[in-house]
């Protein structure tokens, strides 16, 4: 006899499990077993298809086979278009096979028989067929919805807007205790006088500026109560059209209390109130704007005060000791007894002028 496998059999032979085969019987598959034929499927040491492994192998080769021709057909060209049931590129081909699902166009020249091949195949004289055309979203919509929402978002936040008065910021602002930045232009006993310089945006703050006002804004330093020569030392100090940050504290209608911060160069910057206080050019004051329980305002209040111990400890600006000559001549002008002397004195003096 000969074995399915087109391999002859020995009668009487055992089958590769190991198990010999009943003349008559019949096999799983099911097929009449001739005496002492070997089983066609199994393989050495398996036993068919109730084995456990057999089936999870069986499984994992199935599984593969199609995640491999869905991988394809993802990879692969857009179907092709069939007339009659074929593909056009199978038209002249003399081959018996029908072009499967998603084949290319490979058949057309192709003699033999047999299927053409799978996605992306050649066979015969065809040519490949090219890469699918991604479909392309409207670039230039999406981009200008992009524009749109950004500018929106601004607008509603108010980023890109000027403030020219202390009454055109937002209450939020202030009571968020935002940075803003700013341009220095003068310095006055009043305070400092800044141009507010808002968040550009490419191409849009360029348009803006045309119907944005002019104006400028009034800061005072917040804590601070500069004493003579505080105004002087600001002017010599501080550039004209010097960049700086101020940090809303509280406001009025005609000027700001702020936290004035200046770059020294790197990432590091200066707090002007403090500076102020650590050279002993003014004293430390109440904090205006800010709730006098609030957290924040005592712990303004203690780097202002700590500043300020600074300059006492080392006798700088208004906390310098007096010399004996300067207290004697202090004492004697606060005199009023040698006032009234002088008084007198400069009256006999013009009326025997006269």
């Amino acid at each position: 006899a000969v074995s399915r496998l087109r391999v002859p059999v020995t009668p009487g032979a055992v089958s590769r499990s190991r198990v010999p085969v009943t003349p008559g019987a019949v096999s799983r598959f099911p097929v009449t077993v001739t005496p002492g034929a070997v089983h066609p499927r199994l393989p050495r040491g398996r036993s068919g298809r109730g084995d456990a492994g057999a089936r999870r192998r069986r499984w994992r080769r199935r599984w593969r086979r199609w995640r491999g021709r869905l991988g394809a057909r993802r990879a692969g060209p857009g179907p092709a278009l069939r007339v009659g049931g074929r593909a056009p590129g199978a038209a002249a081909g003399t081959g018996a096979g029908r072009v499967p699902g998603r084949a290319g166009t490979g058949a057309a020249a192709g003699t033999g028989a047999g299927r053409a091949p799978g996605p992306g195949g050649h066979r015969g004289g065809g040519s490949p067929p090219g890469p699918a055309e991604p479909r392309s979203a409207p670039q230039g919509l999406i981009a200008g919805a992009a524009v749109a929402g950004v500018l929106l978002l601004a607008r509603s936040l108010r980023l890109t807007t000027k403030f020219t008065s202390p009454l055109d910021i937002p209450v939020e602002f202030v009571q968020k205790n935002v940075k803003l930045r700013g341009k220095l232009h003068h310095i006055t006993e009043k305070g400092l006088e800044v141009e507010h310089i808002p968040i550009s945006i490419p191409f849009i703050s360029a348009i803006q500026r045309k119907w944005q006002p002019e104006g400028l804004l009034l800061i005072r330093l917040a804590g601070v109560e500069l004493a003579a020569g505080g105004t002087a030392w600001l002017q010599r100090e501080l550039l004209p059209k010097q960049p700086l940050w101020f940090q809303l504290l509280g406001r009025d209608s005609s000027a700001l209390e702020c936290l004035v911060l200046v770059q020294k160069g790197g990432f590091f910057s200066t707090c002007l109130n403090e500076e102020l206080l650590s050279q002993g050019l003014a004293r430390a004051a109440r904090i205006e704007g800010l709730p006098h329980h609030s957290h924040l305002y005592w712990k303004l209040h203690k780097r202002l005060l700590q500043a300020e111990l600074k300059a006492v400890k080392k006798n700088k600006g208004i906390w310098k000791e007096q010399s004996y000559s300067e207290r004697v001549q202090e004492h004697i002008n606060s005199n009023k007894f040698l006032q009234r002397l002088k008084q007198f004195v400069s009256w006999v003096r013009s009326s025997a002028g006269r």
